[in-house]
């Protein structure tokens, strides 16, 4: 592996600190820079692109969600790792279908995020061991895919499926989304059943409680 150019984001300089304290141990990282909001990041990476982005996802004025998609939209090359106090699957979920190579916990950083660079450096995905082989069902109930799947799927899903999804995760009936969007019940409920089995969920129920937990973290975005 070439000698890595890393970026840490974050709006805390303490956690940057520690970051870059921590990754100096690393023989493979050349020179590690940081900022604490999108724009700082923008700039530095217009001076010289980074192989990889340490990013949180509770930045002041923006999400970190928002920030991957609009780094990766301007750097598709550059692997982006999440370092998170919101250590839970559905944020972890949708850091993975954002396009993060890498999601970890801050209470695992010590010993985790050093590997996570590496892995992110050559495109494997890594998640907090903590989370890796945890289920998004939790009260959801059992036989969900993990959250690597699970990002997979999503991340196929159509944008009618998208729209559907949010309907159902505000609480709308079948015939209130089928006025909504302009579509036959029979059609909306066709999607429900596309959203069910792509998401691994086995019943309408489960479907309505991911579709809930996922539009909490609507204002993320």
């Amino acid at each position: 592996m070439s000698q890595l150019e890393l970026l840490v984001l974050d709006d805390h300089a303490i956690v940057r600190q520690g970051v870059r304290m921590l990754v100096q141990q690393l023989p493979e990282v050349m020179r590690c820079r940081d900022a604490a909001n999108l724009a700082e990041a923008t700039r530095l990476l217009e001076q010289a692109p980074a192989d990889v982005a340490v990013v949180d996802l509770s930045l002041k004025g923006q999400s970190g969600l928002s920030a991957i998609t609009d780094l990766l939209a301007r750097w598709p090359t550059l692997r982006i790792v999440v370092l998170t106090m919101h250590a839970d699957r559905i944020h972890c979920q949708r850091a993975l279908a954002r396009g993060a190579k890498g999601f970890v916990a801050k209470e695992d950083a010590n010993d985790e995020l050093c590997q996570a660079i590496l892995c992110a450096a050559r495109g494997v995905t890594f998640v907090s061991s903590t989370l890796k082989s945890a289920r998004l069902s939790g009260a959801l109930g059992s036989d969900v895919r993990n959250v690597e799947g699970l990002a997979a799927a999503t991340s196929q899903l159509t944008a009618r499926e998208r729209q559907v999804l949010e309907q159902i995760g505000v609480g709308r009936s079948m015939a209130e989304i089928s006025a909504e969007l302009g579509r036959s019940v029979k059609t909306i409920e066709a999607h429900r059943n596309n959203l069910r089995a792509k998401l691994g969920l086995r019943n309408n129920q489960q479907l309505l409680q991911f579709s809930a937990k996922w539009m909490q973290f609507d204002q993320l975005d």
